[in-house]
């Protein structure tokens, strides 16, 4: 029954060979911080144990079982979607129904046959509680456990529950999700035992955001973020600031939100709105706040007070019983290069290790003191909650405002220190680093020292990664090398939340492997442990099938290729990243891009067989490499009309069209629509 992905889950990952070619090793890992990062799998696997040993007693036993699924009365959406698909699934590898009953009134015994979901009253029974501190295992956490003859699953909250059921899932039926519409499950399953499960799986970043790497609609969407455990965006965590200070409408926005908080419209009209009239809250370009407003303490004071006021509103509009999850109130730069350049931002910075950022953390603080007194307030009671003051390490900002030193203590000034109750979070936002390297590189140590800084020093820290061509979505971008290693590094220095932003709002099919690039980056950003080789291997094989040979080939090849032109033309390097290099000539050689093609012609011969036998499959298979033949199909476009005939031209304009029409693909570059592009081929 076990197949060879189980056994990796339960017994650890052992490469199996899809190694990057040495000529695709660009930079060794020369940092200081490389001679240890290898130590680290030990320690973050202590929070992955699958333990499954086969029991005496059946599970399923010819095509039948006893077992039926434990509900609370009350279910939150997690443990309602848990459910749904524990029956779902269970039901396609088995063809049995399991009937679900209520906690009321059930108490343990070791002769029951239960699956028990959450921390309803039947777990509780069972004194499961009595084990262990689940606190510890976070939002997203998963505990199973074998009990007498029955299986729990849960977490500290139903978030845990939910992956737990995916956790469930794998160890039994082989499941395992690779691409929205492909996974894995054992099939026919009519005999199994009962597993003595001791599972714990806690995630190593405890939130973990994929926007823009989730495909098309919001059905799909919500399901696919579910099973690769990841969210969409911060939404669920961060309070939305409003334009708006009377009621919860019109514009809000929670990352690049300085505006929200002091819109131009109200405190830079004079003429409308003289007793608003603030000119020193802007810095000197009005492009960002002024966050000390330019040593001006009467209207710093009044800039607290506002910025206060607008999080309180949020907090009464958003009260605490019915959004829990908000617990992170962000005050984003911009999303402009500098701060503030004033006599008085410029004596702030001197004083803080040079650093800029530390004029909004002083800020802030003063912040999160005046909302945390509110909080305090009897008549406040309704919205009061943990809340954490969130803040961008940015362009300009990035520089921490504190010197690291090599025996792990900090040189700093101490009015930045998170005291006074109020707790600060910064958001590494960390453009700097080249992506298309390895994290380990040398051309990464000072950005990499930056982020082991920001990490050390405030626990709990988030991190935002880029890794992409932003004004080219279609061509292929290797981010494979950087991110062997990033996730690791996160955990080991505290970071609490990884997003990374590969294409924004890509919705539909994602050329360049980009359906790749979403399992590793999710698998990554839970178990940091994970073998890369071995991950892109699996995905490979079990998405592309009969197709894989020839589509790991082209895998390889533009991986080589990238590693060429990073070493040749520095594309790769922090800003270039915004190079749009499919309409360049000095990029592509037509030798590549006709092997490219004839690798498409190979993977689509390879599945020829399905096309009457099974038409669905072949549809399937032939879009998943339709998606890639985008990739040189967009360079000969662009760069090689002359290389072939009127009519090949053509058909090549047309296809590429049709795909993109077919796969709902929306964007050629970063906010910029695909449709103007189709267009202009004329087909």
């Amino acid at each position: 029954m076990k197949k060879k992905r189980n056994a990796k889950l339960l017994f650890g990952l052992a490469s199996t060979g899809l190694m990057l070619l040495s000529g695709c090793q660009v930079a060794s890992e020369t940092s200081s911080d490389s001679s240890s990062h290898d130590s680290g799998s030990e320690v973050l696997n202590e929070k992955h144990r699958f333990d499954a040993t086969p029991t005496s007693n059946p599970l399923i036993q010819g095509g039948r079982t006893s077992y039926k699924i434990v509900l609370s009365s009350e279910s939150d959406e997690q443990l309602t979607y848990a459910r749904a698909e524990l029956t779902s699934l269970f039901k396609e590898a088995t063809n049995i129904d399991l009937p679900v009953v209520y906690d009321t009134d059930l108490t343990y015994k070791d002769t029951d046959t239960y699956i028990s979901l959450g921390k309803n009253d039947y777990w509780e029974s069972a004194s499961l509680g009595e084990e262990t501190n689940y606190a510890d295992y976070g939002r997203d956490g998963v505990r199973i456990l074998t009990k007498g003859k029955s299986i729990f699953i849960f977490g500290e909250t139903n978030y845990g529950t939910l992956y737990g059921v995916y956790d469930f899932l794998h160890i039994t039926f082989d499941f395992e999700t690779y691409y929205e519409d492909r996974y894995t499950l054992d099939k026919n399953v009519k005999d199994l035992p009962l597993y003595d499960y001791d599972v714990v799986d806690i995630p190593d970043l405890s939130f973990r955001q994929k926007r823009g790497l989730l495909n098309p609609t919001a059905s799909q969407n919500q399901m696919f973020g579910w099973r690769m455990r990841v969210m969409d965006d911060v939404s669920e965590l961060i309070l939305p600031i409003y334009e708006n200070d009377t009621a919860p409408t019109g514009s809000f926005n929670r990352n690049h939100n300085s505006f929200h908080y002091f819109p131009k419209s109200v405190f830079l009209d004079k003429e409308n709105h003289p007793e608003t009239y603030h000119p020193k809250f802007y810095s000197t370009s009005g492009d960002q706040l002024c966050f000390t407003a330019h040593g001006d303490e009467e209207e710093l004071e009044k800039m607290v007070g506002y910025a206060a006021k607008k999080i309180e509103n949020s907090l009464t509009w958003f009260p605490t019983a019915q959004y829990p999850k908000y617990n992170t109130a962000f005050l984003g730069m911009m999303d402009v290069p500098d701060l503030c350049g004033c006599e008085a931002c410029a004596k702030v910075k001197a004083s803080h290790n040079n650093a800029i950022v530390s004029t909004v953390i002083l800020f802030m603080k003063r912040v999160g003191k005046a909302v945390n007194a509110w909080m305090e307030l009897p008549e406040n009671a309704a919205y009061k909650r943990d809340l954490t003051y969130g803040f961008f390490a940015y362009q300009a900002a990035l520089t921490p405002p504190f010197k690291g030193n090599k025996d792990g203590t900090f040189d700093y000034n101490p009015d930045i220190i998170p005291d006074e109750g109020v707790k600060l979070m910064p958001y590494v936002a960390s453009m700097s680093f080249d992506y298309g390297r390895s994290f380990y590189s040398s051309p990464n140590d000072e950005t990499r020292q930056l982020l082991k800084a920001w990490g050390n020093f405030y626990p709990g820290t988030w991190a935002w990664s880029y890794g992409g061509f932003f004004n080219d979505y279609i061509t292929f971008y290797d981010i494979y090398n950087f991110y062997e290693d990033y996730h690791e590094y996160l955990t080991k220095y505290h970071y609490s939340l990884s997003f990374e932003q590969v294409k924004n709002d890509q919705r539909g099919a994602d050329p360049g492997f980009g359906g790749l690039a979403n399992y590793v980056l999710c698998k990554k950003s839970w178990n940091a442990s994970l073998d890369m080789n071995e991950l892109i291997d699996d995905y490979i094989e079990t998405v592309y099938e009969d197709a894989a040979p020839a589509m790991k080939e082209m895998f390889l090849k533009l991986r080589l290729w990238f590693a060429k032109i990073i070493e040749k033309n520095g594309i790769g390097n922090g800003g270039s990243m915004q190079a749009d290099i499919s309409t360049n000539k000095k990029y592509w050689g037509f030798g590549l891009i006709d092997e490219l093609f004839e690798l498409c012609d190979k993977a689509y011969d390879a599945i020829a067989i399905y096309q009457n036998s099974d038409a669905a499959k072949y549809k399937r298979l032939k879009n998943y490499i339709d998606i890639e033949w985008l990739v040189p199909a967009k360079v000969a476009i662009g760069c090689y009309e002359d290389k072939f005939t009127a009519n090949e031209y053509v058909n090549i304009k047309r296809k590429f069209k049709e795909i993109c029409l077919d796969n709902s693909i929306k964007d050629i570059k970063e906010f910029v629509s695909i449709n103007s592009y189709l267009d202009s081929l004329g087909v």
